[in-house]
């Protein structure tokens, strides 16, 4: 075991005695070409008037091949920069693009309101309400409308639950409470679109000549109390199928807008008679 630890000491000293040695007195060219290319695999990072003074007297194959791995080094951070670049312009354009359909939503004369963020959800009620920025203070009313953009057109994400002087809840179409009188695109049949507190919602009381088809386009009806009528809410996504308890049909939907994909809404502004605010206060 001594003997083992001397060797070991030994072996120290030797290579200690080496190494200030080779660091003091004048070495060949080959040697400092070993010591520059040990030294330089252990910090790579060398630039200006510090690399210069470590290539100084060394052959052209190890200066060029110290050169090349720089100008690796250097190409390699400015693709990377690069890369964030593009990345940074994919997100501006994708926002210039939002913000243009906003903006032609905020001139749909059929439709006039205020913009307002998504700040807040519930884990615990993730398909069933959000908390936006706007109250009151800014014209936002109970049960207003809310919609969203989705491919460019405007569709129905919901309508506002509580209003507070700066901020107001929104009850979205996908919760267990929201319920919608819809009418399919294609045949013009009305049904009740149910929301089921997931990414699924229920068409229900759908005649049988109804004939709902995956893809079909879930339109809110005139008919309908608190929406105005032609937004998009949902597609269909199954086979109509008749309902247990009654001899109707219902049908599996979709909703239009993804409910985590909410970032900003609009908030209409309608102004229903006071005799219908008053019943649909009182009602809902």
């Amino acid at each position: 075991m001594n003997r083992e630890k001397d060797l070991a000491n030994y072996a120290l000293a030797f290579f200690a005695a080496a190494s200030f040695l080779l660091l003091v007195f004048p070495s060949t060219p080959s040697l400092h070409s070993v010591r520059l290319l040990f030294s330089y695999s252990l910090y790579p990072v060398l630039q200006g008037a510090r690399l210069d003074y470590r290539l100084r007297n060394v052959p052209d194959n190890v200066l060029r091949l110290v050169r090349a791995d720089q100008e690796n080094l250097r190409l390699k951070a400015e693709l990377a920069e690069a890369e964030l670049e593009a990345g940074r312009a994919g997100r501006l354009e994708a926002e210039n693009e939002r913000l243009a359909s906003m903006l032609a939503l905020s001139r749909d004369a059929r439709w006039r309101g205020t913009w307002a963020r998504v700040i807040s959800k519930s884990p615990r009620d993730w398909f069933g309400t959000v908390f936006i920025d706007k109250g009151t203070d800014h014209g936002v009313r109970l049960h207003a409308t809310v919609l969203a953009l989705s491919g460019g057109r405007p569709v129905l994400a919901g309508r506002v639950f509580e209003v507070y002087p700066s901020f107001s809840k929104v009850m979205l179409v996908t919760s267990e409470l929201s319920s919608v009188i819809c009418r399919l695109r294609s045949s013009g049949h009305e049904g009740m679109l149910e929301g089921r507190g997931s990414r699924r919602l229920r068409l229900g009381y759908l005649q049988e000549k109804a004939e709902p088809r995956p893809g079909d386009e879930l339109v809110t009806s005139v008919g309908g109390l608190l929406f105005p009528p032609g937004i998009l809410v949902a597609t269909v996504s199954g086979t109509a199928s008749r309902d247990a308890s009654m001899n109707l049909f219902a049908a599996e939907a979709e909703p239009a807008v993804e409910p985590d994909s909410l970032q900003e809404i609009y908030v209409v502004n309608m102004d229903f008679p006071a005799e219908i605010r008053r019943y649909s206060e009182e009602n809902l």
